[in-house]
């Protein structure tokens, strides 16, 4: 009769492939059995025949012959082999972890290459980097030349920019041409003239022009001189021919200030191009001047030179809008007087070309009920000006018997018993901060201090601001007191906040609250409460600890072989290690000492009866 037998193995940690055997009921001490021997009983490994390899061969377990074949990817070195494949063969590689290059086809390590899916042989990226081409954007790498972009930060590959100090993208040179804000300058490489400052593309080079802003080709100055248009005052020349005004200076090589070169030079004494002050021309009407004299009308009148008036001719001249008045010069015209701006007009009102009654004219005039108000005007009387109706005032309240406006919330003064400006206990709408006030209860923030509303903060006494009580709570660090409103642990002195939605209260320190508040050392445990503190919490005394121990330096629950936890080098629960107490059979061990059998196997770790199968 054939029976199979499984060969036992020392448990979890064995790394052999149980071995399936059969014996004969034929019997026999196994002998010396040859390499082609049937399994069959035996004494020692080699009465089992078979060659032994590292990946496995035959083994004697219990008497009875079987196979014994390593795991897959246990090393060896036969057959040019690297790994085992779990059947006893030794091969070069099950998967891409087992080879250098990372690519493993039927079993065999394929050697590094720039098409194999892998990154390996130098590369920094996928099948690119290194010696292979370039990487895109994103990928890794080491150097600017792993890079399409040619540019690499931080490990990565990045996109080109026109401020990566690299000529990559569609740019001509580095960082400039037409692919950026930036144009190429002279001299440097183009492909048209949309990348070059100058727009002008040579034989493939920028070439200078009088635009590029910069001094190049034959220009002496920026984009001036030379063949380009002549320089102004400050400029570079070679010759006088370089200066708009004709005056190079033979030893500075710049243009100096002329009365004819275009600009307004402050060292000729100019007030506008190429006129007045002492050494040019006086100026025409309209341009600029400082004195009189800069003008050639002799008149300078608001910076401008003018004709000389005369506002008491009896004449409209000069820059008058009516007889002798309007205009800069002439006083302002009376009503009905013609004009071409308000300032032109007594009543600082120009309506269609004519002085008109205004609500600016600082008297009461039309239909006005107080001087520029009510009746026809926009704009409502204060309190104390004169009213007809309700709608001629500011605060909407006009005094029938006086006809003056009464003061009001809403007048835009502060008048009244108000604390400031349409604001204060007296009105519906508290005073905000920074407003005046004459006590507290003027004020949004429930606080006056020194005549105004001040901010509110934590330390006034008054509930304000985002607290939820007096100076505590929600916008406060300081905790509220058991009772007091709250929303969130955080806003309580006990750190529980509990109770119906929208009457949430701080509830009073329990030993069931998950907190460490009331006399607990910790959460939930030691001092007052029932329950004593496990190991690595905080103890006040002795008697705050489950293990009895309370480090009086720390003040922190010590391990000890009664706490009931597995600590302080106990190799399981209250035994082993440095407790009295030894282990009991399938505990933790790390040495026989530890257990109660005196068996601590090593494999797993455990406490045994008898001894480890090896």
């Amino acid at each position: 009769m054939i029976a199979a037998i499984t060969a036992p193995g020392c448990g979890p940690g064995d790394d052999s492939t149980p071995a399936t055997v059969s014996s004969s009921s034929s019997g026999g001490s196994g002998g010396d059995a040859g390499p082609d021997a049937l399994p069959g009983v035996c004494a020692v490994d080699a009465d089992c025949g078979g060659p032994a390899k590292t990946c496995g061969g035959t083994r004697c377990y219990d008497g009875v012959c079987g196979l014994d074949n390593r795991p897959m990817h246990h090393p060896c070195n036969e057959d040019d082999g690297r790994v085992c494949d779990g059947a006893g063969h030794c091969v070069a590689c099950l998967d891409s972890e087992d080879c250098p290059s990372g690519v493993c086809v039927d079993r065999i390590c394929i050697p590094a290459s720039c098409a194999d899916g892998a990154i390996n042989g130098g590369e920094t990226g996928l099948d690119c980097g290194g010696a292979c081409a370039p990487c895109p954007d994103g990928s890794s790498c080491l150097v600017g030349s792993d890079c399409l972009a040619k540019v690499c930060a931080g490990g990565l590959c990045q996109a080109a920019t026109c401020t990566d100090g690299v000529e990559n993208g569609g740019e001509a040179a580095v960082d400039c041409g037409l692919a950026c804000p930036s144009k190429c300058a002279a001299g440097s490489p183009c492909a048209s003239g949309g990348d070059c400052k100058g727009s002008i593309c040579s034989a493939g080079v920028c070439a200078p022009t009088c635009d590029d802003g910069a001094i190049n080709g034959s220009e002496t100055g920026l984009d001036c001189g030379g063949g380009c248009a002549p320089c102004g005052p400050g400029l570079g020349c070679a010759v006088a021919a370089d200066c708009a005004g004709g005056a190079c200076d033979p030893a500075l090589q710049v243009c100096t200030s002329t009365c004819t070169d275009g600009t307004t030079s402050p060292a000729l004494g100019e007030t506008d191009k190429d006129c007045g002050g002492a050494l040019c021309p006086p100026c025409n009407l309209g341009l600029s001047c400082a004195v009189d004299g800069d003008c050639a009308s002799g008149f300078c009148s608001a910076g401008a030179c003018h004709a000389a008036p005369s506002c008491e001719n009896n004449l409209v001249d000069g820059l008058e809008t009516d007889v002798d008045c309007g205009g800069p010069e002439c006083s302002a015209c009376p009503l009905g007087g013609a004009c071409s701006k308000a300032s032109d007009c007594v009543s600082a009102s120009c309506a269609a070309g004519v002085c008109a009654t205004s609500c600016v004219d600082g008297a009461r005039n039309g239909s006005e009920t107080g001087v520029d108000c009510g009746g026809s005007c926009p704009q409502r009387c204060p309190p104390g000006q004169g009213c007809q109706v309700d709608a001629d005032c500011l605060g909407g309240a006009c005094d029938p018997a006086a006809k003056t406006c009464a003061p009001s919330c809403s007048d835009s003064v502060k008048n009244g018993a108000e604390g400031g400006v349409d604001c204060g206990a007296v009105c519906a709408q508290r005073c905000e901060i920074g407003s005046t006030c004459g006590g507290a209860a003027d004020c949004q923030s429930g606080v006056c201090q020194s005549g105004t509303c001040a901010s509110p903060s934590c330390t006034d006494g008054v509930k304000n601001g985002g607290e939820l009580a007096v100076d505590c709570g929600g916008s406060c660090t300081t905790p509220c007191p058991d009772g007091s409103p709250c929303a969130v642990s955080t806003d309580c002195t006990s750190g529980v906040c509990s109770g119906p939605t929208g009457a949430m209260t701080c509830a009073v320190p329990t030993c069931s609250d998950a907190m460490k508040n009331g006399p607990e050392t910790d959460y939930d445990c030691g001092g007052g409460c029932p329950w004593k503190c496990p190991p690595f919490y905080g103890c006040l005394v002795a008697s705050d600890c489950i293990g009895s121990l309370c480090n009086p330096a720390t003040h922190i629950c010590s391990p000890s072989c009664t706490d009931g936890f597995e600590d302080g080098g106990e190799t399981d629960v209250d035994c082993g290690g440095p407790c009295v107490k030894k282990c009991g059979l399938l505990l933790h061990c790390s040495s026989n000492a530890d257990c109660t059998s005196n068996n601590c196997c090593p494999i797993g770790g455990a406490c045994e009866p008898g001894h480890c199968i090896p």
